[in-house]
């Protein structure tokens, strides 16, 4: 995920469990901004206006907030069950795919509004998306294929 307000760069590690950051025109020297209690993080982004960083924990079903440092952590949204995988915010809302109930859910950067923006199976097999202005772009594992879903 990008900050183009402070020219940051996150990203998450499944692997190590860590979530960390870089400044754009460094990329070389990095730094582990949240590493305790993370189990599979995944989907990542960036709200600069409320200087926000949001992700997802697969494993723990959790989407977390923290600011952009990694301070202040708190649980974002907790379903028991979810597989949240990829995230994304656009605009004042936060996007996030659960393929354990193969869903699109949206909520405010506020945590109000909460809602599913799409249902459907092939959710299940997708690995990352994107919105814009006409529909969803879903890029699914398994079909190779990139699935539009137009609003």
């Amino acid at each position: 995920a990008v900050d183009w307000v402070s020219h940051n760069l996150y990203w998450t590690d499944s692997t190590y469990n860590w979530i960390a950051m870089t400044q754009l025109n460094d990329g070389v020297a990095y730094k582990v901004i949240v590493s305790h209690k993370l189990f599979t993080p995944y989907g990542i982004g960036v709200h600069p206006n409320t200087s926000s960083l949001f992700w997802t924990d697969s494993e723990s079903g959790l989407l977390e907030k923290s600011d952009l440092k990694g301070g202040k952590r708190v649980i974002f949204i907790a379903d028991e069950g979810a597989t949240p995988t990829s995230l994304i915010v656009d605009g004042d809302r936060v996007y996030w795919l659960d393929v354990a109930t193969a869903t699109l859910n949206s909520v405010g950067v506020n945590g109000h509004n909460r809602q599913v923006e799409n249902s459907d199976p092939s959710l299940k097999f997708t690995v990352a998306f994107d919105l814009y202005k006409v529909g969803s772009f879903l890029l699914n594992k398994f079909l190779y294929m990139i699935i539009i879903i137009f609003y």
